[in-house]
């Protein structure tokens, strides 16, 4: 019988490290994409290590960008700041090596449910690498198209973090199950592996599956037989006591549920799809099936899926995936002896039940539900772990399935290089994602496009008529264009569907500002600091409206409230230097000026305020300097242009009377 190599632990998580770094690798080059303006572009948390305290705070919604409690998740986002500030790179850069130890902990959990019935070793080690289906069965998890979702998008990382925790958690439970350890060294390393499942619940809900798991690892995989022939002098500890092994989880499930649903409830975070409980269960089949062949077959894969409820039980939607599902369970019935087969689909159904939707959540669908259950195809993979006379031809197969997934995960990579390609290729293969056509009316936005983003605004209305977001978005594309019966129009029924939205107050404030109506736009912008108090732009907004009634105090007030919940803001700098300028104070002005521009270099606004402050103080040449960069970075400035030839005049001026003078 032909014998292929058995790859030491060392070189095979080596080999899952690199595999997972190297394909991808393109995704360093990736911008910001999908919520990551919310979580981290945007967030005034994250900039300032002083908010850390913020985390168990109850004001943490407001600043975090996230709708539930994940306090885990942001606290990555405070470090990667620190090491990367706004450059994405460095965000990638942490997802792609959680990824990649996501792989080294599956292999090792891959390995210990191979590892022979019985007692153990006394030492916290693997066993003796017996098979190398556990090598390639991680290699398949690592290279997996369906999870590059999780691993692009930066605001989806809960799904890294929480099948890091989860699986280190469950590792060591396995671990102890069958090891012979005193009952003191057990019980220390059964409180860190309920440390690491509260980590993971406090990284995204999907973790609460995990006493599930452990239940469903005990009835299949729980040998009887085991104590009896354990040594005499060993006592059976907690986890030896099959089920008992649970209670630890339970409990920190408990104290996870209480944070979740009492002290950290969010009530806006609380947004779903408006199916009725009938129709969710009727849809259910659908679903789980579609997770399947998404899992099995990873192609035409999206950053939006649009699922219709089922509406009928004679409908061939709910027959045809209830029949398959059936078929299923009478498999995993029929090959109860195989227990990877029965632990691997119950380990994948139990995991996705977060996400069912029997509870109402907002996106019913979404490749990143997958990343944790993802490991319930691959224990099913360990089926494969006997020799026989196609063990070659098995390892062959195995390899360029391999290579087909890592091209199609580098290829995917560069879908979400940026957000006009990867919602340009939503739409394409999704026409009916509202979200899809809403993202690309943002990058039409910003891009100038205002009647392009106009289009697809309508669009995603159109295919979803109570969508907020895209209402508020086509507002501001009227807004730009000056629209302002239209721009108001879709402001108010954004504000119907989301009135605790403080996006949309603000909006309305800047329309009546663009109006010359100051009073009622101070208005709204307090209405929109009262919803959230941590929102720097609408403070910013509001110091400017009072500024332009020459109220300076209260608008130095309010540029310094923005400054400190977001200190990198040059425009806000750039505003207080104009409001100090005003009250005649013109080195705090100057030094605001300079701050603005250490932090943007080609802001043409401060550099001709710079140069209006440098004039007030006679510094002509200074200012003469300033007003040239303002031009040169906006030649149609036309106070730039106005301040330059005051300025030459003035140097004019002062050069005559030196030669009168002499």
């Amino acid at each position: 019988m032909l014998h292929t190599p058995r790859p030491s632990h060392l070189t095979a998580i080596i080999f899952i490290a690199l595999l997972s770094i190297i394909i991808y690798a393109n995704s360093l080059k990736n911008g910001f994409v999908y919520d990551d303006d919310d979580t981290v572009v945007n967030s005034t948390l994250i900039k300032s290590l002083h908010n850390l305290p913020k985390l168990i705070q109850k004001d943490y919604f407001s600043s975090a960008g996230e709708m539930s409690y994940r306090p885990v998740v942001t606290f990555t986002y405070f470090i990667d700041y620190v090491l990367y500030g706004p450059k994405p790179w460095g965000y990638h850069l942490t997802n792609t090596l959680l990824h990649a130890a996501n792989g080294v902990l599956l292999y090792v959990f891959l390995t210990l449910l191979l590892r022979q019935s019985g007692v153990g070793s006394r030492e916290l080690e693997l066993p003796h690498p017996s098979s190398p289906v556990p090598f390639f069965a991680s290699l398949f998890f690592a290279a997996h198209p369906v999870l590059t979702e999780a691993v692009n998008a930066i605001s989806f990382r809960e799904d890294l973090l929480v099948f890091l925790f989860y699986m280190a958690a469950l590792n060591i439970y396995l671990y102890l199950r069958c090891s012979a350890l005193s009952s003191r060294r057990i019980a220390g390393i059964y409180s860190l592996s309920c440390i690491l499942y509260l980590l993971a619940l406090l990284s995204k809900e999907m973790a609460v599956t995990l006493p599930l798991t452990i239940i469903c690892y005990e009835w299949i995989y729980g040998d009887k037989k085991q104590l009896k022939n354990s040594p005499d002098s060993v006592t059976p500890s907690l986890v030896e006591r099959r089920l008992g092994g649970v209670i630890g989880y339970i409990a920190v499930t408990v104290f996870y549920l209480f944070l979740r649903f009492y002290y950290f409830y969010n009530p806006a975070g609380e947004k779903s799809q408006r199916w009725e409980l009938t129709e969710r269960l009727l849809t259910l089949p659908y679903l789980i099936l579609n997770y399947i062949k998404l899992t099995i077959f990873p192609v035409s894969l999206s950053a939006d899926y649009v699922i219709k409820p089922v509406l009928s039980p004679v409908s061939l939607s709910f027959i045809l995936p209830f029949i398959a599902l059936t078929s299923i369970l009478l498999v995993s019935f029929v090959l109860r002896r195989k227990r990877e087969f029965i632990f691997g689909t119950f380990f994948f159904i139990i995991t996705l039940l977060p996400v069912y939707n029997l509870i109402p959540i907002a996106n019913p669908f979404a490749e990143r539900y997958l990343y944790l259950p993802a490991a319930g195809f691959v224990i099913i993979l360990l089926l494969f772990d006997k020799e026989g006379s196609g063990e070659i031809l098995k390892y062959i197969f195995s390899i360029l399935i391999l290579s087909i997934f890592a091209l199609t995960v580098v290829k995917r990579n560069a879908v979400w290089r940026d957000r006009y390609s990867l919602w340009s290729d939503t739409v394409r293969k999704m026409p009916e994602s509202s979200r899809g056509h809403n993202g690309l009316g943002l990058v039409y936005y910003e891009q100038g496009r205002f009647n392009d983003a106009i289009d697809e605004y309508q669009t995603a209305i159109r295919v979803r008529p109570g969508y907020a977001k895209a209402n508020n978005n086509l507002g501001l594309a009227y807004l730009s264009l000056e629209k302002f019966d239209e721009a108001f129009k879709f402001f108010n029924i954004a504000l119907r569907l989301a009135p605790a939205n403080h996006l949309i107050p603000n909006n309305i404030g800047n329309l009546y500002y663009k109006q010359g109506n100051l009073d009622m736009a101070i208005r709204q912008y307090r209405i929109a600091i009262s919803l959230n108090p941590s929102y720097s732009s609408a403070h910013n907004n509001l110091g400017k409206a009072y500024a332009d009634q020459g109220r300076f105090d209260e608008a130095i007030r309010e540029y310094q409230a923005a400054l400190k919940l977001s200190p990198d803001d040059a425009v806000a700098h750039n505003n207080l230097g104009a409001a100090f300028f005003g009250q005649g104070k013109t080195d705090e002005a100057i030094e605001e000026y300079l701050a603005s521009l250490r932090l943007n270099h080609e802001y043409p606004e401060a550099h001709n305020n710079l140069g209006a402050a440098y004039a007030g103080q006679g510094r002509l040449t200074e200012a003469v300097q300033e007003f040239r960069t303002a031009l040169r970075l906006k030649p149609d400035y036309i106070d730039a242009q106005n301040n330059l030839g005051t300025a030459y005049l003035e140097q004019r001026e002062l050069s005559r009377k030196k030669s009168s003078h002499r």
